[in-house]
């Protein structure tokens, strides 16, 4: 009877390390397809298109005058020998950018999406790296249509560095796609679509953000702290957004525009900032759970043939093997027991 005992135990233990096992292999390879699933074409120029940037506008001597020059004058520590460019970040703005702030929250309230204000003529930050693929600093570029009159190269226009100084910049280091994706991951963003770089709002202090669609909802994950009320690399809805964010800065430019409306320019305060200091804090969203709380009794979005092949896996691959396994050690104890009787 010992022996039948140790025999279950075996077979028992056998049988829910290797449905573990199973179990962590199946999310590990859920994991991997999130990764592979996650679309980031739209964040950076394709290879053979950086190339041709690169040949016709952004290798320039001009332009690379222009970044060695900027980095001695500040001074960094990096190698200035054979320097040239490296990966373009495509940045999106927003249309009617000659009254940004109030075209955008009209344009918002009008149609309830932000895509559509979403300027398709992309800008390019272009990082620049020197002989030992070290990062040494970046120029913006935006198209000549622009900026009418201004001096272009093959098309574009060059309106400045300072944007990415420094290789800890998020932009540099989310301009690497496994950087991104594992960002995008770990908030748990599975199904992610359009995802865009936004270009910072001006009279905001709202700068580069990550953009994305997933389920028809909006979302914004801004990559550095906007104020007190958003944190960088977290998720937030557009729509909060819009109503605790833009509407309070709109208000307090109107405010202030009225209020100086009659008043000398010098006599206007120094330093007085496009956006109040109070403004409200806006709640991130987890990703991980949000949209859960009613997939009981919502209508279910049809799974992808990977979603319904993993949670096969799972169900009908793990469960089975170790019932069999338990149904072995079963069998074993009865014959056990009919040598026993016999």
């Amino acid at each position: 009877m010992k022996k039948i005992t140790i025999i279950i135990s075996i077979c028992l233990v056998f049988a829910l390390t290797f449905s573990g096992q199973l179990s962590a292999f199946a999310l590990s390879n859920s994991a991997s397809e999130v990764s592979t699933s996650i679309d980031v074409s739209d964040i950076t120029l394709s290879p053979e298109a950086d190339a041709t940037f690169n040949k016709d506008v952004a290798n320039d001597d001009v332009f690379i005058e222009l970044v060695t020059s900027a980095t001695i004058h500040r001074k960094k520590n990096v190698s200035l020998n054979d320097v040239h460019g490296g990966k373009s970040i495509k940045l999106y703005g927003i249309k009617n950018s000659e009254n940004i702030l109030q075209s955008l929250y009209d344009s918002y309230i009008a149609t309830g999406t932000m895509q559509s204000m979403i300027d398709p003529d992309y800008g390019i930050l272009k990082l620049y790296v020197n002989g030992n693929n070290e990062f040494v600093d970046s120029l913006a570029f935006t198209r000549e249509g622009n900026l009418p009159g201004a001096k272009a190269k093959n098309g574009w226009i060059e309106v400045g560095s300072g944007i990415a100084t420094s290789k800890d910049d998020p932009l540099v280091k989310y301009s690497q796609d496994e950087n991104l994706k594992n960002l995008i991951i770990s908030l748990g963003i599975e199904k992610a679509e359009n995802i865009k770089l936004i270009s910072s709002i001006p009279n905001t202090d709202m700068r580069t953000s990550i953009y994305f669609v997933q389920n028809n909802e909006e979302f914004l994950i801004p990559l550095e702290d906007v104020s007190n009320c958003m944190k960088a690399s977290q998720v937030y809805k557009v729509s909060d957004i819009f109503q605790n964010y833009l509407k309070p800065i709109l208000d307090f430019q109107k405010e202030n525009a009225k209020k100086y409306a009659n008043v000398d320019p010098k006599d206007v305060p120094y330093g007085l900032l496009p956006y109040p200091s109070n403004l409200p804090v806006i709640t991130a969203i987890d990703m991980h759970t949000y949209g859960t709380d009613n997939l009981l009794f919502a209508e279910q979005t049809p799974m992808s043939n990977s979603d319904s092949n993993r949670d096969s896996w799972c169900l009908f691959g793990i469960l089975p093997v170790a019932a069999i396994l338990i149904i072995c050690g079963i069998v074993i104890v009865v014959r056990k027991n009919k040598k026993v009787s016999s």
